[in-house]
């Protein structure tokens, strides 16, 4: 999740000048593949995994990708960043909930 999170927000960083729906459709679905891959006693790092890899990329693209102003203005410009992001970052732990959330009932299910 890290590694496709990393390289979509620096395409995105490039490409359209900021974290866009060229990070957005890429997080989602590797979260949710994720969601699904995961062990079941590890289930809980889906969960915690999408905010920390979304900060991580915003400290990585935000720098790269900023045309100046210094520490302040690569610092504002990740918050910024990051609170313009939380639909992403929802939409990637509604994903994240709806794959494990399947993946219990097909275990209950099964267990019939």
């Amino acid at each position: 999740m890290t590694a496709i999170a990393m390289v979509a927000g620096l395409l995105s960083g490039f490409l359209i000048n900021g974290i866009g729906w060229l990070f957005g459709v890429p997080f989602v679905l590797a979260t949710a593949y994720c969601g699904w891959e995961v062990r079941w006693t590890n289930r809980w790092s889906v969960v915690v995994a999408p905010p920390l890899v979304l900060l991580a990329t915003l400290l990585v693209v935000q720098p790269v990708t900023s045309t100046g102003g210094g520490l302040r203005g690569v610092t504002t410009g990740a918050l910024v960043t990051l609170v313009a992001s939380a639909p992403m970052l929802m939409a990637a732990e509604i994903a994240a909930g709806i794959t494990l959330g399947w993946r219990a009932w097909q275990l209950r299910v099964g267990r019939r």
